[in-house]
Parts: structure tokens; C-alpha cells; sequence
């Protein structure tokens, strides 16, 4: 009867990409290509460019790129299995349906699609995760929400869940309204952020738009409901400036103080435009 927390990490799946024989061949010859092509290469971000050639991923053969894709699958199959023995040791010891089950990752993995590798990007492959819940006394079984989440609703629903009382100034919500079918979520928005090099970003996904924006001024907008494969960036289209501009100051909200000594995304108080301070360049001001 005593309250417990486990907290279980697993390595996989991630670069570097191995995995046992057993689980590659699963999945060896059954994959299929990533989707490449000159205008998804020539519309990345220029952080994604700037990896692309430092990691040579355009030098990878189809062979090559067959083969790794196969290994992640494997490794996503080997996490699925460890999870699995967890689930049937809390079965066995009758703690399956009164503990609260949380599923999740810190990225995901562009696998060649775009012709890109690894996270740092705000494209579905690198920024959708997964995210399953089980509490079966309060939470229905079986049930698939689509309303954008976020890891930072995970500590809010687990207030709610223990029924704790809830801190203030949380950045994230909780998600059982629409786990439950109070809320149809089409409020909800999830964030994203990237400190990489020299490059910061951040990015907004609601029910229908997915914006994302760089400090260098690129900006990508996409309708996820007409175009769920990123592939028309609208953002350069007046039609959908309004859209784009709303997003980026609900994208840039509460985010550029606190973070890395930047700021302001979107140009310097009085300086429209100007570029923003680095964080090495914000400790060489204090001192």
C-alpha cells in the first residue's frame, strides 16, 4: 500500500543507431525510402542546411539510409518490449489500476525525411513524440486524443490526477479535460523550442497551424489540417500574413527573457529588427 514513483529512462531509440540482430531483421528490406526532393531540400531552415553539411547526411547511399531507418524501427520495437515487461511486472503485483502511466520522449528522429537526420528541427518527424496515458480509474481505455500536447502538460496532469494542489505559474496544462471529453482541445497549443549553434527558434502548433520561427528571420507556416505533410510553406503568402503574425506573438509569449541571455526574437525594445544578444554576449554586459 505504500506510494511509489518509478522513473524509467531507455537510451533507445537514438543515434548512435544499433540495436540487436534479432530486432533489425524485423524490419530489414521492409522500409521504405525517405521523402527527398530539390524543393523540400532547397525550403530547409538554415540551421537544418548547415547540419545537413556537417554531417555529410547528402553523402549517405540508399543502402545506407535503408539500413538505418531498419535499425530505428528495431530500436523503437526493443524500448516497446522492456516497456512491456514493466506493464506485466505491475499486473503481476496487482498495481496496474491504481497507477498512473506516463509514455513519452524528448524528441523524435527525422530518419532521412527532407533529407535530414536526428531532432533539431521543428518538422513533425523531429517534434512529435509519444504520448500515452493509463489511469484506469480515471481515465478512459483506449481512447486517441489529436489535440496538440506538450511535455510541459505533464506535470499539471499529474497534479490533477493526485489530486494535488496546483502551483502557480506553470507554463503547461493539464490534459485531463480532454482525455476525459470536457474539452475538445481545439484551444490548446503545444511549443517547441531550439537553441542550436548560432541558431534559436521556436514553434506554435494549434488544431489547424503549425508556425515556426528562426532568429536569422525565417519563418515556415503550414496548414497541418490541408497539408499534414509540411510540404507548402504559406508564410510568404499575404493571405495568410495575419495568420502568421498572431502565432509568432503567442509563439514568442513568455519566451525570450529567460532564456540562453536572449532577449528578444523579434528585434530589440525600440530596434525593430535588430538582432538578438547571444547568451555569451549577455554575461560579457553584466560583468
Amino acid at each position: 500500500d505504500r506510494k511509489f514513483f518509478l522513473g524509467v529512462s531507455f537510451v533507445k531509440p537514438h543515434f548512435p543507431f544499433t540495436i540487436q540482430q534479432k530486432y533489425y531483421d524485423l524490419y530489414k528490406g521492409r522500409v521504405s525510402p525517405p521523402r527527398v526532393s530539390p524543393k523540400l531540400l532547397a525550403e530547409l531552415p538554415a540551421l537544418s542546411k548547415e547540419e545537413r553539411a556537417k554531417y555529410n547526411h547528402a553523402g549517405a547511399t540508399d543502402e545506407e539510409v535503408m539500413r538505418t531507418k531498419a535499425l530505428y524501427y528495431g530500436m523503437v520495437t526493443y524500448v516497446d518490449e522492456e516497456f512491456g515487461r514493466i506493464l506485466r511486472k505491475l499486473d503481476e503485483l496487482g498495481l496496474r489500476e491504481k497507477t498512473i502511466i506516463v509514455y513519452t520522449a524528448d524528441h523524435g528522429e527525422m530518419l532521412g525525411d527532407r533529407g535530414i537526420w536526428y531532432k533539431n528541427s521543428f518538422y513533425d518527424g523531429s517534434a512529435t513524440i509519444p504520448f500515452i496515458w493509463s489511469f484506469p480509474p480515471a481515465l478512459p481505455r483506449g481512447k486517441v486524443v489529436t489535440t496538440p500536447a506538450m511535455n510541459m502538460d505533464v506535470f499539471p496532469t499529474l497534479v490533477e490526477l493526485c489530486r494535488l494542489p496546483k502551483p502557480s505559474g506553470l507554463e503547461g496544462t493539464s490534459l485531463v479535460p480532454v482525455m476525459t471529453g470536457i474539452d475538445d482541445g481545439r484551444n490548446r497549443h503545444a511549443l517547441s523550442e531550439n537553441y542550436r549553434g548560432n541558431f534559436a527558434g521556436r514553434m506554435i502548433r494549434t488544431a489547424q497551424w503549425k508556425y515556426f520561427f528562426y532568429t536569422n528571420g525565417e519563418e515556415y507556416l503550414y496548414d497541418m489540417e490541408a497539408d499534414p505533410g509540411e510540404e507548402t510553406n504559406l508564410v510568404t503568402n499575404p493571405e495568410f500574413r495575419k495568420i502568421a503574425d498572431g502565432l509568432k506573438q503567442r509563439a514568442s509569449a513568455g519566451w525570450i527573457q529567460a532564456k540562453r541571455g536572449v532577449r528578444e526574437i523579434v528585434g530589440l525594445p525600440g530596434e525593430p529588427g535588430t538582432a538578438p544578444e547571444t547568451a555569451k554576449q549577455a554575461r560579457k554586459k553584466k560583468k
